[in-house]
């Protein structure tokens, strides 16, 4: 090598990822903050920090998924007062990751009542090479949310994504 050569590095890609599914029931948590202060008002403190601590708890709570490519596994977890628990699986070969949109009717009330509703969800899924099932990753009731969670793990796993939206 010799003095002016240059020499580039090219950055990889992260090999860890977390996504964070929803948010924290802050209005729960507060609620039930404004309940313990005021039983601790009332004298009764040993339920107030209860249920202060239960609405630290709630506040802080959310659920999420981890993969880390170097170590070739995901997660599912609970995320409590930063702390991410979980059992690890190993991540499979993914194809591409799918989004597929299910309605089911529903029916249900007493007769000459009876009332019929759509049950709308997104499934979230890994896609395996030369298999017929996926490894269901999150259902969404929301669209967008999942789009962005579909379009983030792909990019995340530098594969493809695949949409099968409602038919309109």
């Amino acid at each position: 090598m010799t003095e002016n050569s240059t020499v580039i590095i090219k950055p990889s890609r992260p090999s860890n990822a977390v996504f964070i599914l929803g948010q924290a029931s802050v209005w729960q948590a507060l609620l039930l903050a404004i309940g313990g202060l005021y039983v601790i008002y009332h004298g009764y403190m040993f339920q107030g920090f209860i249920a202060i601590i239960i609405a630290i708890l709630t506040g802080t709570t959310r659920k999420g998924i981890e993969v880390e490519t170097d170590a070739q596994r995901y997660r599912f977890f609970t995320l409590i007062l930063g702390f991410r628990i979980g059992e690890w699986e190993i991540l499979p070969n993914v194809q591409r990751v799918i989004m597929k949109y299910y309605s089911d009717l529903v029916t249900h009330g007493k007769p000459g009542r009876m009332r019929t509703d759509a049950d709308q969800r997104y499934i979230i899924m890994f896609s395996i090479p030369n298999s017929t099932e996926g490894v269901i990753i999150h259902k969404s009731y929301g669209r967008q949310s999942a789009l962005d969670l579909t379009y983030a793990l792909a990019d995340f796993l530098g594969v493809e994504a695949k949409v099968y939206d409602k038919v309109v």
